[in-house]
């Protein structure tokens, strides 16, 4: 038997993260960027209440983050973005439209644009209550 009252304390969040989701699109304002697709890799934190979904075991009760997924890679892939921030922007506006979620974190990472770094990030947090 699970006991939901644990999973609706206020001292728990719930979360599925989706880390590093690889997506070719056109990003930045360089001339060879806006002709040459390359690969920014996504974060994202979807933050929503586990107790129903827990409770039934049941998909229709989560955020399906196959779709989740899905629909960030149909969107990007056909996106011109010269700013990963306006990118941030548009998947997270994407995500709190179409998912029933308490807040959303997206992180766009861009590889290519400091070679002295790993990568450069923008990130956003929405609270959608």
């Amino acid at each position: 038997i699970i006991n939901l009252q644990c999973y609706k304390s206020a001292n728990m969040e719930s979360k599925i993260i989706i880390h590093d989701l690889k997506i070719i699109c056109i990003i930045g304002e360089r001339d060879y960027e806006r002709t040459k697709k390359q690969a920014i890799f996504f974060d994202i934190e979807l933050f929503f209440d586990f107790a129903k979904t827990i409770l039934s075991d049941n998909l229709k009760d989560a955020v399906d983050y196959d779709l989740v997924v899905k629909d960030v890679k149909d969107a990007v892939g056909k996106s011109r973005f010269y700013l990963i921030e306006t990118l941030a922007s548009y998947v997270v506006d994407l995500i709190v439209k179409k998912y029933h979620v308490d807040n959303v974190l997206v992180r766009v990472k861009k590889p290519s644009a400091v070679k002295s770094a790993k990568f450069v990030a923008a990130e956003i947090v929405k609270k959608t209550y």
